[in-house]
């Protein structure tokens, strides 16, 4: 897998406790979603084998409803997991912009994730 600094136009999407997301091009123009580890979590055994356990996860989560893993570096510095871009408005922010999310719209959202769920 290529090292982090190899994938370009990188734009923060996300930021948790333990990781960041990023829009980002791949060496093949692709637009990928990035999992980057923190930094200071990266020597952390606990939170490397939590991100390796992820990847497993992704591994064996083949469906239309969930991201597809498309590779992971984590002996890279920072430790990453690269995924399929999904383009879209999250959810709080379309709630946030529109103020409310009528039944009739949030039913096939709502069906999707349970799809998802049902699944993993």
């Amino acid at each position: 897998m290529d090292s982090f600094s190899s994938y370009t136009n990188r734009v923060e999407l996300g930021r948790g406790g333990m990781s960041t997301v990023y829009r980002a091009t791949a060496l093949d123009g692709a637009t990928v979603a990035l999992k980057v580890l923190a930094i200071h979590l990266a020597a952390d055994k606990t939170a490397l084998t939590r991100f390796q356990n992820e990847i497993r996860l992704l591994t064996d989560l083949i469906h239309p409803n969930i991201v597809r893993l498309l590779g992971a570096d984590l002996r890279g510095n920072p430790p990453f997991i690269v995924m399929e871009y999904v383009e879209g408005e999250p959810l709080d922010k379309r709630v946030s912009r529109t103020g409310t999310i009528t039944p009739r719209e949030l039913a096939p959202i709502l069906l999707d994730v349970g799809y998802a769920l049902d699944f993993a």
